[in-house]
């Protein structure tokens, strides 16, 4: 299937951060999150984005320039993301140090669920290490497409090759994200700097999205035949621990990518207690 022009829902990144602020050596500690950030729908167009070829094949095996076969050829898609930003979120995290080493791990919810991981070194003047999510998403899908499927039929009558062609789909989808990254802190007295690049898969796998024609009563599934872009996210924040059991936080994330045509920003606070 080739999609020749569509947009498609996503969240904007959870950041996964470490402690930001010194923990004791040998210790845990857990940390409830409520976060307040813009709520926005930002929009940019993805370049590059390529639909493979699609080929209807009439023989139990045969080959691109089989004579038999019928070709959908190559084509770019006019794809977009559609950022949203949620503007209440929690979390759940289990903080654990060692002499210096630093794991955390926890749930949260933007609104959509999502798990997070986060591992690196935690001491005096700062912090260090590397982070993973993984979740679920939802948001909707528009766009339009072509296609060519065959439908063998042995007995009672010929086979049968399908055309559809500009034909639109508008749907509500649930579909999975993930990332990988590293964050890195400074502490200043109470005060904690925050850096934290991650890379980004606002759609996981291509099979997530439900590509339906609705025919007749009907529903024939489809694969796309092009890959959902990587998109790189930047958060910058600054946070305020009171007394180790109130900690303050506001930061700015930026999304930008090889692919996305423009450079999105969007800004979050929070308040976590420490418990």
């Amino acid at each position: 299937m080739s999609v020749n022009q569509g947009s498609f829902d996503t969240s904007v990144p959870p950041t996964v951060r470490g402690a930001e602020f010194e923990m004791p050596s040998n210790s845990s500690a857990s940390r409830l999150t409520l976060g307040v950030q813009e709520y926005a729908r930002k929009n940019t167009k993805l370049s590059k984005v390529k639909n493979g070829a699609s080929i209807v094949c009439y023989k139990t095996h045969c080959s691109d320039i089989d004579e038999y076969s019928e070709i959908l050829p190559p084509t770019v898609a006019d794809i977009s993301y559609v950022f949203t930003s949620f503007p209440v979120t929690f979390e759940y995290e289990h903080l654990q140090k060692g002499e210096i080493r630093y794991i955390s791990y926890g749930v949260g919810l933007d609104p959509m669920p999502y798990g997070e991981v986060a591992v690196g070194l935690n001491f005096r003047f700062g912090e260090m290490g590397l982070s993973s999510y993984f979740g679920l998403d939802f948001g909707k899908t528009k766009y339009n497409y072509d296609n060519i499927s065959y439908t063998p039929c042995f007995i009672t009558c010929g086979d049968d090759v399908d055309h559809d062609e500009n034909t639109d789909y508008d749907s509500w989808q649930f579909h999975f994200r993930g990332g990988i990254g590293a964050y890195m802190s400074l502490f200043l007295g109470n005060i904690a700097l925050t850096y934290s690049p991650q890379l980004n898969s606002p759609w996981l796998w291509k099979t997530d999205l439900n590509t339906k024609d609705y025919w007749g009563g009907d529903g024939k599934d489809y694969d796309i035949s092009f890959d959902f872009p990587k998109v790189i996210s930047n958060y910058f924040g600054v946070s305020y621990d009171f007394h180790k059991s109130v900690q303050y936080s506001m930061g700015v994330t930026v999304l930008n990518g090889w692919q996305l045509h423009e450079r999105l920003y969007f800004l979050s606070s929070s308040i976590s207690y420490i418990f």
